[in-house]
């Protein structure tokens, strides 16, 4: 997988550049389709307002429609 470099973070207007992929941000699958630029990310999340939160809680898939903001 290749990654974009995350850069600075300046006090002034946050930080710019990238977001740093982790283990928790790559995905299992697909992972050539992954973008960590804000101008993609920030353009994702602002065509809605439910993001779905999944995750496994005793063995069970939970899933959770959630509304959501981004500032900035």
């Amino acid at each position: 997988m290749t990654a974009t470099p995350a850069t600075e973070t300046t006090q002034s207007t946050g930080t710019t550049g990238a977001y740093e992929p982790t283990d928790r941000t790559v995905p299992s699958r697909s992972r050539d389709r992954a973008r960590y630029d804000r101008e993609t990310v920030h353009s994702i999340l602002d065509e809605a307002y439910v993001c779905h939160l999944g995750f496994v809680r005793d063995g069970a898939p939970v899933v959770l429609p959630t509304l959501f903001a981004r500032v900035g």
